[in-house]
């Protein structure tokens, strides 16, 4: 397949993983880490793989590692980190939290990608920004777009020639999600949602309800009709 020789895949695992409490990608799934499921994919339909993070624990793998050029730009950083390091034709991105990503949507976006720049997978109505195929070439517009203050991916795959390609299952688009139970990690208790204060609507409201107030005092009185000379009289009962 030419595709892949001229494809380089990339795994995205510099999140700050402030929600799951610890580095997503170091994460335990039936006792194999969950970029080692990730990585294992992509080295059966024969691409070689390169991590993007700057954590230390992902050093001590047996992956080939750059760190982030764009510190603090989220995944829209380490996609123009790739394309920067990257000799390739096109580049294949995947994140480190979906171990259950199958060859089968890996060679389909190698085999479906044509004359795009970007090729994007649609599952139930929805484009997903992983896995991502995308041309080198590309690296013009998404510099462009972030020295203009635009960081999600969407908005960026959009600067671009974008194609969609419809699956009809679940093919390891997302995070396990047979339950938190079989990662092996430790939980941060859930954030507290914010009340809704009553006084945070009334607020909102304050400027519609100001114009309904009826007009009361002295505003009330330059209000009413004033007689004019060519008013008509009032008809008096007849006696």
């Amino acid at each position: 397949m030419n595709s892949v020789l001229k494809t380089s895949a990339y795994i995205l695992a510099g999140g700050k993983s402030s929600r799951m409490g610890t580095d997503k990608g170091m994460l335990l799934l039936n006792g194999k880490r969950l970029v080692d499921h990730v990585a294992e994919t992509l080295h059966m339909v024969g691409l070689d793989v390169t991590i993007v993070s700057d954590h230390a624990d992902y050093q001590s793998l047996n992956y080939r590692v750059i760190p982030d050029l764009l510190k603090g730009y989220g995944p829209a950083g380490g996609v123009y980190t790739a394309m920067k390091d990257s000799q390739a034709d096109q580049l294949l991105f995947c994140t480190c939290d979906a171990p259950s990503i199958s060859q089968d949507l890996v060679k389909g976006l190698l085999m479906n990608a044509g004359l795009a720049d970007a090729l994007l997978v649609k599952y139930q109505n929805r484009p997903e920004p992983f896995p991502l195929l995308i041309r080198r070439s590309c690296i013009h517009h998404w510099e462009t777009g972030i020295k203009n203050g635009v960081l999600k991916m969407m908005q960026l795959i959009n600067l671009n020639y974008c194609r969609l390609m419809d699956i009809e299952s679940d093919l390891g688009l997302s995070p396990d999600r047979n339950g938190h139970e079989s990662l092996q990690t430790r939980r941060r208790p859930p954030r507290l949602q914010r009340p809704q204060w009553p006084g945070l609507r009334a607020a909102r409201l304050r400027p519609l309800l100001r114009t309904r107030r009826p007009r009361r005092g002295a505003a009330a009185r330059s209000c009413l009709r004033r007689p004019t000379a060519h008013a008509r009289p009032c008809r008096q009962n007849p006696r």
